[in-house]
């Protein structure tokens, strides 16, 4: 009867051995993928953060969200739209969560949220950095931009910017067919059809609608396509 028992004994301490090596040395595998990833869910948290700080959290909606590792700290960026204090949705509005504070900040003057740090805008990861000084560099040359020959990413604008403004969520169905939509009211002004051009704001937020698009998604090079028609119908707009 000793016997089984001290099996059955040893057994437990290997799993409880096992376990413990798991969490104390972590193999390869688990690096790779990150152990966060696997053990939490650091968009869950970051929702959790943004909503503490809402007036309304129960009307929240989120998008465009995306976990960015910056000089060796990670956070998770994205939109929120909530309702202020009158119960009307304020539109979407830029948060960024910083992972290792449970923390985050929203671009937000006391419409949604309470009063908080100063937001301060996502930081870019190395990868981003580089692809934004190549963007910002192409910026100025933006007349040579071709439909038919989509980048890997979105240009970038300054914060200041028009376009760098957080987006309505939309699907890449309903972002083409804004820009669709902006780009046959253009034709029909320009034909003599229609006495109102579209206005810079339609044109802007159809940009953001093309901007808002995961340069991974397959409908990508139709955006990006669009994106530069757009540009030129706000270019003549604006003449």
């Amino acid at each position: 009867m000793k016997i089984p028992a001290a099996l059955i004994s040893a057994g437990v301490g290997a799993v409880f051995f096992a376990v413990a090596s798991l969490f104390y040395y972590q193999p390869s595998f688990i690096s790779d993928y990150g152990l966060d990833t696997i053990l939490t869910n650091n968009q869950a948290k970051a929702r959790a953060a943004v909503l503490r700080l809402l007036f309304n959290p129960a009307s929240a909606e989120f998008g465009a969200l995306r976990s960015v590792r910056a000089d060796a700290a990670k956070f998770v960026c994205g939109n929120v739209n909530a309702k202020d204090k009158s119960g009307v949705y304020a539109g979407y509005r830029a948060f960024v969560y910083t992972v290792a504070i449970d923390f985050a900040r929203i671009d937000d003057n006391e419409q949604i949220a309470q009063k908080h740090d100063a937001f301060k805008p996502c930081p870019l990861s190395a990868e981003e950095k580089l692809a934004n000084s190549t963007f910002k560099a192409a910026l100025d040359n933006e007349g040579e931009w071709r439909s038919d020959r989509p980048p890997a990413a979105w240009p970038v604008f300054p914060p200041d910017h028009p376009l760098s403004k957080p987006a309505q969520k939309r699907t890449t169905a309903q972002a083409m067919a804004l820009a669709k939509e902006v780009e046959e009211h253009w034709a029909q002004f320009k034909a003599g059809n229609s006495k109102a051009r579209p206005s810079p704001d339609d044109i802007r937020e159809a940009l953001r609608a093309q901007l808002a698009i995961d340069p991974k998604d397959e409908g990508f090079p139709q955006a990006w396509a669009a994106f530069v028609r757009l540009r030129k119908i706000e270019r003549d707009v604006g003449a």
